[in-house]
């Protein structure tokens, strides 16, 4: 819109339009909407503040620890607590709406329960691990999340799994359901606060950043939760493979890529996949041990919500050829991971897996080049460019040739780029002459 009013003058000055028609269109528009970054910065200093003040009467409190009697200590250890209960109250009574509150007071309680639980098993020695203890102060933190709406609160607690799951028991022996069920259970927990700013459009500074704290959480982590069990393809295709048609559903495509992290984030996953799986070693080693079979419910209920998802975008013809073909890209996945169980003597899935997602990757790129040159779309052509031309570069480095030769390939592929682009930008002036 401020575009469009930057053209008015010039479009009145060449009498295009008359300036009663400039008029209605800047009345029909209304004024530009200015953006406050004023609520952003207060936010963020908020915060910043409240951490500081609790690691400070943490830092005091620290200070000659050891000569201070234990009733004192106790009180001490709960004075954080107290403090952020007091300033949460005020906060909720006074009716302060102001984000910068809701933060800091939501920060300050998360992080003050955390200390008190420490320092509390620190005074009277009651053990304990690392696991335990971030599973309770996980616990603690999902009330003040929903009670301040904070993101900032989510984005910690997010972070906190990833300690959390590289610290749980059993990790590198037997897998264990509990771990899985418990890990699922906390990302659940703060999965409402992320979607009420998706459903209702809240796409301002909090969603984009807080939905990249979660994928890259769920990236690190999922793995290990499903670890030793041969299905972390499974997981991750169904999973991202959701959050693609999730993110094509409802995110705000108007914006910048980095605005839509449900959807970018997928796409960067799904196409890490299919690289992956481009390579003939990556299918021979597929095994999965029936006795663990409860741990494909998690993937079951994700691949359900998939297809649901998928088949209403379908019905609807919201979908375009390649977003169709990424969202088939873990139903094929999931079919030959099934084929190579049940037939594990067919000789021909030793190939056809790898030669299939070969196929698909060159065609993604093939029909992304074909889209750039028909919609008039630098991005889409580009975007078909680098598919194409790591699949060549990852095949090369598959394979036994020569460093010459494959310079020369390489040399190849950034004269073709090049060429393409030139050609593309010559088309683009000649249209608009």
């Amino acid at each position: 819109m401020k575009w469009l009013y930057g053209e008015l003058p010039e479009l009145e000055a060449k009498e295009i339009i008359t300036p009663e028609a400039a008029s209605k269109i800047r009345g029909y528009y209304g004024e530009i909407p200015v953006k406050d970054t004023r609520a952003l910065v207060l936010a963020i200093f908020s915060v910043l503040g409240a951490i500081l003040v609790g690691s400070g009467i943490i830092l005091i409190i620290a200070h000659n620890w050891d000569g201070i009697p234990r009733n004192i200590k106790t009180l001490l250890a709960f004075l954080p607590l107290i403090i952020s209960t007091v300033i949460s109250g005020y906060v909720l009574l006074n009716g302060k709406e102001s984000p910068a509150w809701k933060e800091a007071a939501a920060v300050f309680s998360g992080l003050s329960a955390a200390a008190c639980i420490a320092l509390i098993s620190q005074i009277y020695n009651m053990g304990g691990n690392l696991h335990d203890y971030l599973t309770i102060c996980l616990l603690l933190a999902i009330l003040p999340i929903y009670v301040f709406n904070s993101s900032v609160l989510a984005a910690i607690y997010l972070l906190a799994l990833i300690p959390w799951t590289f610290n749980a028991p059993n990790l590198y022996g037997h897998p264990d359901i509990t771990i899985m069920i418990t890990y699922f259970a906390f990302i659940a927990a703060t999965t409402p606060h992320f979607l009420s700013m998706l459903f209702n459009k809240e796409f301002s500074f909090r969603y984009p950043w807080l939905g990249w704290v979660r994928s890259i959480v769920l990236v690190i982590t999922i793995g290990m939760v499903f670890n030793h069990l041969d299905i972390n393809i499974i997981i991750y295709s169904i999973c991202f493979g959701f959050f693609y048609i999730v993110g094509l559903r409802f995110e705000d495509f108007s914006g910048p890529f980095l605005k839509r992290p449900i959807n970018t984030s997928a796409i960067l996953v799904l196409m890490f996949l299919m690289y992956a799986m481009s390579f003939q070693d990556f299918w021979d080693h597929i095994d999965f041990d029936m006795k663990y079979k409860y741990f494909l419910i998690i993937p079951g209920i994700f691949f359900i919500a998939f297809l649901s998802v998928s088949a209403k975008m379908i019905k609807e013809k919201k979908l375009d050829i390649i977003q169709s073909m990424v969202i088939s890209f873990p139903l094929a996945v999931v079919l030959f991971w099934i084929l190579i169980l049940c037939f594990p003597s067919w000789d021909i899935l030793e190939s056809l897996p790898y030669l299939y997602f070969n196929i698909f990757i060159a065609a993604l790129g093939i029909l992304s080049i074909l889209r750039g040159f028909r919609r008039g779309v630098l991005l889409d052509m580009n975007v078909g460019i680098v598919v194409l031309s790591m699949l060549i570069i990852v095949r090369f480095f598959d394979s036994h040739l020569s460093f010459v030769a494959k310079g020369s390939v390489f040399i190849f592929l950034g004269t073709a780029s090049l060429m393409a682009n030139w050609y593309f930008c010559k088309r683009l002036k000649k249209e608009k002459a």
